[in-house]
Formats: structure tokens, sequence, C-alpha cells
């Protein structure tokens, strides 16, 4: 029998200033809006929304400013006011050279990726190994996803197992990271189906919700 759980609630950041210009936006380090259907206003709706229906035991979060701004709303407004603590491993994928540029929704393909940019072009990236130049791939961002695993959530995981306790944890990120992340746990129980990790996109402080425990003869 299950002893302990650990349950994860993966959440994207509210609309950010880099959202609404449509440009790359990964590591670049834009606030939340403030007008308008506003990211600050729906970071604090969320916040509310968890405050009379969910208990976070600590929350994690991408130290870029559109997560953490979002985290902090969350922290916050909850009684108990959880522990918050970032991580660069929860950052989002890094565009490179691309970051702050418009995103060229169509692309010629007759066109290599290096031509593009060096004609100022920055198209929408094809399959998970390519990349803009002193950006990251899809591969190694579910490299750091599955670092992040390791590091920040597998720990409270082995504690609930051990304790037979069950805790709650937050985690405020970005929505091609939460993507990577969640296929990264997923991939540890074989009864997981993958392929709704691929169906939708989180919109702006969506979120997903993911349970771990320890099965019998599986140890954590």
């Amino acid at each position: 029998m299950a002893k302990g759980s650990a349950t994860f609630t993966f959440i994207r950041h509210g609309e950010s200033t880099d959202n609404v210009r449509s440009v790359w936006a990964g590591w670049a380090d834009a606030t939340l809006t403030v007008h308008g259907d506003a990211g600050m206003q729906q970071a604090q709706a969320l916040a509310a929304s968890f405050s009379s229906t969910t208990r976070f035991d600590a929350i994690l979060s991408s130290p870029l400013k559109r997560a953490r701004m979002t985290a902090e709303e969350i922290q916050k407004q909850q009684p108990q006011s959880p522990a918050l603590t970032t991580s660069a491993l929860l950052k989002e994928r890094n565009f490179g050279v691309a970051e702050g540029k418009p995103t060229t929704w169509k692309r010629d393909f007759s066109v290599s990726l290096a031509d593009n940019v060096s004609s100022g072009i920055y198209p929408q990236l094809s399959g998970r190994s390519e990349k803009f130049p002193e950006g990251e791939c899809l591969d190694e961002v579910a490299v750091r996803a599955a670092e992040a695993w390791k590091e920040l959530l597998l720990p409270f995981v082995r504690t609930a197992a051990e304790t037979g306790s069950s805790v709650h944890v937050a985690v405020v990120s970005h929505g091609i990271f939460i993507r990577e992340a969640f296929k990264v746990l997923a991939a540890h129980d074989k009864e997981v189906d993958l392929s709704i990790a691929n169906k939708e996109w989180l919109r702006n402080t969506g979120w997903t919700r993911v349970v771990v425990c320890e099965k019998d003869g599986l140890k954590v």
C-alpha cells in the first residue's frame, strides 16, 4: 500500500509585459502587466482562490520576476504563509539571441535557422534539438527539469514516504518548462498517459496538479 504522498501544483505565471508584445520570452526578466487583463490581477485572483480551497506547505518558484511575483501573491494570501524558495532550475527555456525579439510565426524552411537569425528573423523552432544561438533546445530543458525533480521535488516525496504524511507544494514556473517537468514526472509511472502533456498549453495562471506516492515494491 502506498505510504504518504506529495502533491505538486504546477502554476504558470500571470501575464507578463513580454506576453503582450509577442516576443521571444524565456530568460528575459519581464514583470507582470498592471493594466487591462493584468498579470498582477490574475495572480491576485488565483491566490485568493487558493486561499479558500488549497493549503500549500511550501512554494517553489522560478526566480524570474513574472513567476516570483505570482508566487509572492500566493504566499501572501495563504493562511500559514509557507516558505518560498526560488531556483534557477525552474526558469523558462532560454531563447538565447532571440530573447526580446519579435516572434515570426510562419517559417520558410528553405532558409536555414542561421540565415534567418543573421537577417534579424527569429522563426518558430522545429523539433526538440533545434535552438537559437546561446539558447536551449527542448532536450536541454528536459535535462534541467530532471535536475529540478531530483534536487527540488524528490526530497518532498521521500519525506512523505518515510513519515507517512502528505505534503502539498506549489511550483510556480513557465509554460514550456512545466510541460517538460510533467513529462519527467510522468515517466516514473508507466500507467500515466504521456500524451496529455502535449495537448494544451497552460494559460497565464493556469495550473495542473500531480500526486506522487510510493508504490508497493518501488522505491522513490
